[in-house]
């Protein structure tokens, strides 16, 4: 099974500061995101992610940020608990859970907009 994520790369990538880091770690927790250890059922590998819902009331909802030498790749997708499915992940197409997919990516464009701002990300945004 093919695990998805949607993701927006922000290309070229201005040079990041701890400023920008700390501005996108404040518009994920004002949006309800929790940082969590999440290990990615593809590769198997554990990742610094972060997460909204508890994915079984709440479709779980995660958004990641790597930082890479030339581009910062801001995904996202959803996942369905265990009780419901064999919890897959789940990209941002598609009608299932449409309204938490839709919130998660206005959550990455706020992040996107504030790394296009470049050097000039202003102190506490």
């Amino acid at each position: 099974m093919r695990h998805l994520r949607t993701s927006i790369a922000v290309v070229p990538l201005p040079p990041m500061t701890e400023a920008f880091h700390e501005a996108a770690k404040a518009i994920l927790i004002s949006e309800k995101f929790k940082e969590i250890h999440y290990k990615n059922p593809e590769t198997n590998q554990d990742e610094i992610v972060w997460k909204r819902g508890d994915g079984y009331i709440m479709l779980g909802q995660y958004i990641k940020l790597d930082y890479q030498p030339t581009q910062l790749v801001i995904s996202g997708w959803t996942r369905a608990g265990k009780i419901l499915f064999s919890n897959p992940e789940n990209d941002l197409d598609g009608l299932y859970g449409f309204a938490a997919k839709d919130a998660i990516r206005k959550v990455m464009y706020k992040i996107a907009a504030l790394a296009q701002q470049g050097p000039q990300v202003p102190q506490g945004q």
